[in-house]
């Protein structure tokens, strides 16, 4: 029997790509920090009825009981605000632990329910904080902005901020820093989940009672603006429960053409009697090799895509975006340039608009000669921190940013440093949407255009600035993205796994996410890894695989 049965039992894991589903409005987390005496009067003045999560701390739980349980029968998530709102960085490993477990005992006392949630009083904690809220049964926190999140330990629910960093949705900074108005403070909050609702990403916004109430008018107008808008008031609980919940119907296939079989048949043959459904079939690898057309592989491309046809299979074709080694051997112009100056010889430039007319055209040359179902972009990414600091993306950043003069490399790394960075993921976004448009043209509707990330990209800030992959920015210009894993059954991976399952989908918002596995066991693993795919079902929306063994045992023979 086919390799590919056993790997199929083991991993019926589903792909829904949601292709008839009707999209909801991005829902509003709104969320209070209470721990002064004059929230609870402040509350009761706001009688605010739509859900929401309350992080409280055990010293004003104590004295207010019955709002505390009152809050929670009402269907609220009640997470814990610390017990005296400590400075955490400032205490020793049992102090911590203390604050950390005496308050969540208490509230979990009051509310009769397990309290998962966490914020640190100031914003403020270290890794000793988030390894004690993981040994104490913390599911997750909310101590982070959206700009500077890192979840790599347990969930992390960052505060949300506007796309380019210049405002935090938090009550205290836009009316007690920023001295807004009641019209203001309205205004910003709209703004703000505007623009998360063209990307329909969850807005996290942050208040204190006895802050917010200086404009309680302002808070009701926000929450009619947006329930006219059919959006949705979710506690965090809420939330977490709607995105991992178990949606995925589908399982897919990457074939790498250039490695194993070259002979249609055999490849087509190996999905019979199959889960499969969605196969994504090489058709431009990093370093330039072709598959498709009437090149030296005889289209090995076009023939084994008709064969997959046949057998229903729906197909993608999987092309390198920005890594193309032939290219650049005839337009060295185009590779990204190192901050030393050297050119690439591996990785082109998405700023410089040559790149992309190529790139476009490659899609446009597949979707005409072939019937596809979807284009996936691989290799749309900075290699590393050190590129891409090319002309075309130094002329475009001081237009952006209204510069009469060329920043200095020392400018972009430290007072230029947040926007340089915004800058460089919306040259990758933009990349992906002038694709997209090809797509579209070409392709019609029922063609769809997706990208590949790192699966570490969204749980780390670093990695964005790193790679230009932006999670948010990419997801806009794609239907669906697919999240890239290496599983070995190591120890800790599964939940390595869900954290970055869970964080992508926070920054995608409402749009279909898959994630494609790279098997990288060793041998007497794979019941380990199926545990970890069986979680990774509850999150995503379907899953693919990449294995760089051959997934089935015809592989080893018949090499023709």
């Amino acid at each position: 029997m086919k390799r590919i049965a056993t790997v199929a039992s083991v991993f019926a894991l589903w792909l829904n790509l949601l292709h008839s589903t009707v999209l909801l409005a991005s829902p509003v987390l709104l969320s209070f920090d209470v721990e002064d005496a004059a929230d609870e009067s402040a509350l009761r003045k706001l009688n605010t009825s739509v859900p929401a999560t309350y992080f409280i701390t055990g010293s004003f739980a104590l004295t207010h009981k019955a709002l505390v349980e009152s809050l929670a029968k009402a269907g609220n998530t009640i997470g814990s605000h610390s017990f005296s709102h400590p400075h955490f960085k400032s205490l020793d490993a049992k102090a911590i632990t203390e604050e950390l477990a005496n308050s969540k005992n208490l509230l979990e006392s009051i509310s009769g329910k397990p309290v998962f949630w966490f914020r640190a009083p100031y914003l403020e904690y270290d890794s000793r904080v988030m390894e004690t809220l993981k040994a104490l049964g913390y599911r997750g926190e909310s101590s982070d902005k959206d700009s500077w999140a890192n979840q790599d330990v347990i969930y992390e629910m960052p505060i949300s901020n506007l796309m380019d960093g210049s405002m935090i949705a938090s009550d205290y900074d836009m009316i007690e820093e920023q001295k807004y108005s009641s019209h203001q403070f309205e205004d910003s909050l709209r703004n703000m989940y505007l623009e998360k609702e063209e990307g329909q990403q969850p807005l996290v916004i942050l208040l204190h009672p006895r802050i917010v109430a200086k404009y309680p008018e302002a808070l009701k107008g926000f929450i009619k603006f947006v329930s006219k808008r059919n959006a949705r008031f979710l506690s965090f609980e809420n939330y977490r429960d709607e995105v991992q919940r178990p949606h995925a119907s589908y399982l897919a296939a990457w074939l790498d053409l250039g490695h194993g079989v070259r002979n249609p048949d055999s490849l087509a043959s190996r999905f019979d009697g199959t889960a499969v459904t969605d196969v994504f079939l090489m058709a431009k690898d990093e370093k330039g090799n072709r598959y498709y057309g009437d090149g030296n592989n005889g289209d090995l491309f076009g023939k084994t895509l008709l064969l997959l046809k046949s057998r229903g299979l729906k197909v993608h074709a999987w092309i390198s975006a920005l890594a193309d080694t032939k290219a650049l051997e005839k337009h060295p112009d185009w590779a990204m340039t190192a901050k030393d100056g050297k050119r690439s010889t591996e990785w082109m430039s998405p700023a410089n608009p040559e790149v992309a007319s190529y790139t476009a055209e490659t899609v446009k040359t597949l979707l005409r000669a072939y019937n596809l179902d979807g284009v996936c972009l691989d290799n749309l990414a900075y290699p590393n921190a050190k590129y891409d600091y090319s002309q075309e993306i130094f002329k475009a950043f001081r237009k952006k940013n209204h510069i009469a003069h060329q920043p200095s490399l020392s400018d972009l790394m430290n007072d230029d440093y947040t926007s340089w960075c915004i800058w460089r993921s919306q040259i990758i976004a933009d990349f992906a949407g002038k694709i997209r448009e090809t797509v579209k043209h070409e392709g019609k509707v029922h063609v769809e255009l997706s990208s590949i990330v790192a699966g570490d990209t969204a749980i780390n800030y670093r990695q964005p600035e790193i790679s230009g992959q932006n999670i948010a920015m990419l997801d806009m210009n794609n239907d669906f993205l697919i999240s890239d894993m290496a599983l070995s059954g190591k120890e800790g991976e599964s939940n390595k796994a869900m954290l970055e399952l869970f964080a992508i989908r926070f920054r995608a918002g409402l749009s279909p996410i898959m994630v494609r596995v790279r098997n990288s066991a060793e041998a007497g693993k794979a019941s380990t890894i199926s545990v970890t795919l069986d979680e990774i079902k509850n999150g995503s929306d379907g899953i693919g695989f990449l294995s760089s063994q051959p997934l089935f045992e015809k592989e080893t023979a018949n090499q023709d």
